[in-house]
């Protein structure tokens, strides 16, 4: 058994986090779903949520990373035999923490979501503090392939790739039907959203409804007297939203950390048609023969021509969703597998260290 620690970012707690999960608020038990790690035999702990001072963010902003928040958690780093993080934000602060404190102990697992994708644009000295800071991460994951041709470009070295994963205790799988009806639904937060895509689909398809679950739509779709934009509250409200819906469309800027990604397994497991840019290696989750995928184009093209296909053909829509369910089944894209997967990548790591 090995004792790890799941270093959250400071504006999650663990506690209110399951809260929030038992009142049908949050979609996992854990963040990420870390707590999964209990049922292979270890134990796991989670950092504290906690309030950023002023200076604190300061230094945030000036490094990219939560540097204090890992500070104040220092001595829990040092203990455990291995750290698991999800954003870059946590696993270079605890990394720089490490470094500084000379604790080698414990295996940290560095995620990567947008780091290697803005690399050349950030800073200098960010660019330096992380390449520092990457001296003390034992092994880098992502959920996305492209993040893992660009750290051995970067030179990295080895990026595992770990496919991602759901609670589908929030998001059971449900058989595919046939749908009709006029809404569209597009869910998320991600800033990789391509929210003018929303607009131009929505001018062009007039006769459609479209629901916009979404706490911040970088553009302003007040004007489109067809779109509504309205994010869900909980689990079951977007499991009804999932299941109001004739198909999901997810609009997407290029990203290489598979944005979108909860969203696309959610309507997989619940059994919708999904529209889908083709972006930041989604394409290795489910192919073209089980999602509609769309282009790059400024006008929009093939996302619109991909929408009207979908909805022009009930039967094919259907089966593309039962096809890219069973893909779901067999890879395993639940949140418990995710973890196991995950937990592979450290054995070789704790192999690594015998």
């Amino acid at each position: 058994m090995a004792k790890f620690l799941a270093f959250l970012p400071p504006e999650f707690d663990a506690p209110h986090y399951e809260q929030r999960f038992r009142a049908g608020l949050s979609a996992d038990s854990s963040p990420w779903g870390f707590g999964h790690v209990a049922r292979f035999g270890h134990d796991v702990t989670f950092t504290r949520g906690r309030a950023l001072g002023l200076s604190e963010r300061i230094v945030r902003k000036v490094l990219g990373c939560n540097f204090w928040h890992a500070w104040v958690h220092r001595t829990e780093l040092a203990a455990a035999d291995a750290t698991l993080t999800h954003t870059e934000r946590d696993y270079l602060a605890a990394a720089a923490v490490l470094r500084l404190i000379g604790a080698r102990r414990p295996v940290l697992q560095g995620n990567v979501l947008w780091l290697f994708f803005e690399f050349s644009k950030r800073p200098v000295w960010q660019r330096l503090f992380a390449r520092w800071a990457w001296a003390r991460v034992d092994l880098h994951t992502c959920n996305a392939t492209p993040n893992a041709a660009a750290g051995r470009a970067i030179g990295i070295g080895d990026v595992s790739y770990v496919p991602y994963g759901i609670s589908v205790e929030s998001f059971p799988v449900t058989p595919p039907v046939e749908r009709s009806g006029d809404l569209i639904a597009s869910i998320g937060t991600d800033r990789a959203r391509d929210w003018e895509a929303v607009v131009e689909i929505a001018i062009a398809m007039p006769q459609m409804r479209f629901r916009v679950a979404s706490q911040n739509p970088a553009v302003d779709l007040a004007g489109l007297s067809n779109v509504e934009v309205r994010p869900t509250n909980g689990v079951t409200e977007t499991n009804a939203l999932y299941g109001q819906a004739s198909l999901v469309v997810l609009p997407l800027l290029p990203n290489f950390h598979a944005s979108g990604i909860t969203v696309l397994l959610e309507a997989v497991a619940r059994g919708v048609p999904v529209v889908c840019g083709r972006q930041g290696g989604l394409d290795d989750y489910f192919t073209a023969e089980e999602v509609w995928y769309y282009g790059d184009d400024c006008q929009f093209k093939t996302l619109i021509e991909a929408t009207r296909a979908c909805l022009a053909d009930p039967a094919e829509a259907r089966a593309r969703a039962e096809r890219a369910q069973q893909t779901f089944l067999e890879r395993r894209y639940d949140s418990v597998a995710f973890i196991e997967r995950l937990l592979a990548v450290f054995d070789q790591a704790f192999a690594a260290q015998r």
